[in-house]
């Protein structure tokens, strides 16, 4: 188990967020369903930020949980 992500926007590799910088995060989670026919074996949805407006955070100062 663990973290699949999916990039819809490449950045430039150079500028990256830094402990205490505030991002916006937009996520899904799934439970892990192997029988899935889906590449990431995505299943039933249990959360996601999606229709709520932006979730923002602060990176680093332990908030989120890791992933």
């Amino acid at each position: 188990m663990g973290v699949t992500r999916q990039v819809l926007q490449a950045g430039n590799g150079t500028d990256k967020p830094k402990k205490g910088d505030k991002v916006t995060i937009e996520y899904t989670g799934n439970l892990l369903d192997q029988d899935s026919s889906d590449e990431y074996k995505r299943g039933k949805q249990f959360d996601s930020s999606k229709g709520r407006g932006d979730f923002e955070t602060d990176i680093g100062v332990g908030r989120v949980i890791k992933g």
